[in-house]
């Protein structure tokens, strides 16, 4: 298992894993909108957790300068409880860090 920035092309199978993951989801569209926006806006705090060519988690990091923000911490069900999601909270550290 890997975690590595998160691309525009990654779209359709990170928000697959959203909904087998039960988050709770926008329409597709408006969900395709927002992973654009977060990705225009924080390119470097934006992780995909991958097995095998398989999107297993992914985490959304932003900040307004004060407070840290963590949208769409999601880990596949068949992965739960093996520590993914501490390891993507663990990946968006630095980056905000640099930002302050």
């Amino acid at each position: 298992m890997h975690i590595r920035l998160i691309n525009k092309s990654d779209f359709e199978e990170i928000f697959k894993m959203w909904k087998r993951s039960k988050l709770s989801l926008d329409t597709r569209k408006n969900e395709k909108r927002e992973f654009d926006d977060m990705l225009a806006i924080n390119p470097d705090t934006c992780f995909v957790a991958i097995y095998k060519n398989r999107t297993i988690g992914s985490i959304f990091g932003t900040t307004n300068g004060r407070r840290v923000f963590i949208f769409h911490l999601a880990v596949h069900p068949d992965w739960q409880g093996q520590g993914i999601g501490k390891r993507l909270l663990k990946s968006i550290e630095n980056p905000l860090k640099k930002r302050n």
